[in-house]
């Protein structure tokens, strides 16, 4: 990659893996930008107007609002529910998948118009953030493929895998989401069956799509837990280890000032974070939850080397921070 272009480090995988801490880490090191979850961008960002991880509403924040208005125009001016709304019928998982062997005129115009706004947006953010690298953790592949699809822009996808029972306990889990400043609301909860599902068909789809983008890693949230150092330095330029060793020296990582816009509410912690696996599922799980999920999840968690029978964390583990 030369210097002067722009790369994309798409964090994809389930919902609940640890993306937000991954995102984190990324953006304490020199040319990284956190973006939080673009695909959320309209919706959530410029028609929701949640808040920004530096506390100001999406459309008061400075750097979004440059950021906007010098890819779209005026951030005032525009119909957020017109972007929403082609995200909605251009980014979706149907129109996405479908879109590989297109047969709807409007369709294709659709999404040709989405993919224009979003690479505006990137490029426009690679340019004000002053950053060689975007970080955005969607975590969906379709989003991934469409990123992969932007002229001039290299995608590098960190596929981040974490146990699916892990994951499944995280979905029962009450927690607040401060971004909606307007109204107490809290997280998403889901049901072990829903749960297995998504990680699966999530997993499964950023596999396939690894193929498709400039440059592909997997890596697991407990080895980036346990050893953030050693899981991090193969999928980074070599020049950035170094940067990697200085983040994460001493017992606590002080996160670096971000702007993401969606993810978990780690993003709004602002003390020093200390890093160790979240293994709380390990004791507290329901035995019924946890056969379930094993079961309807077994060939992926050989296939990342997760036990049937879970252990707990390793003594290597640093000390600690909920992520999820």
């Amino acid at each position: 990659m030369s210097r002067s272009e722009l790369e994309v480090i798409f964090i994809g995988g389930s919902p609940r893996s640890g993306s937000t801490l991954l995102a984190l880490l990324l953006n304490s090191l020199p040319g990284h930008f956190a973006a939080g979850e673009m695909r959320y961008l309209w919706l959530r960002g410029l028609q929701g107007n949640q808040l920004c991880e530096c506390g100001q509403p999406f459309r008061s924040c400075p750097l979004w609002r440059e950021v906007v208005s010098t890819a779209l125009g005026p951030i005032d001016e525009l119909r957020a529910e017109h972007y929403t709304d082609l995200w909605k019928r251009a980014a979706g998982p149907l129109a996405v998948w479908r879109s590989l062997f297109p047969r709807s005129t409007d369709m294709v115009r659709q999404q040709h118009e989405y993919l224009d706004a979003l690479r505006r947006v990137v490029l426009a953010l690679g340019r004000i953030s002053g950053g060689r690298f975007v970080v955005d953790s969607s975590k969906y592949a379709t989003d991934c493929l469409l990123l992969s699809r932007l002229p001039g822009i290299r995608v590098h996808a960190i596929h981040l895998v974490r146990d699916s029972r892990a994951v499944a306990y995280s979905w029962r889990r009450t927690k607040r989401r401060p971004e909606i400043h307007w109204q107490q609301l809290d997280m998403e909860l889901m049901s072990p069956i829903r749960s297995s599902y998504k990680w699966g068909s999530l997993n499964a789809a950023m596999e396939f799509v690894g193929t498709r983008v400039d440059r592909y890693d997997r890596i697991r949230y407990e080895d980036l837990v346990c050893d953030p150092f050693a899981t991090l330095s193969p999928v980074l330029p070599s020049d950035l280890r170094t940067d990697l060793a200085e983040v994460l020296s001493g017992d606590r990582v002080r996160p670096g000032a971000g702007h993401t816009f969606s993810g978990n509410p780690l993003r709004f912690e602002r003390a020093p974070l200390t890093i160790r696996p979240d293994v709380e599922w390990i004791t507290k799980m329901d035995e019924s939850d946890r056969l379930l999920v094993t079961g309807l999840t077994l060939p992926l968690l050989m296939r990342y080397g997760y036990p049937v029978r879970p252990r707990r964390a390793s003594s290597r583990a640093r000390s600690s921070v909920h992520t999820a």
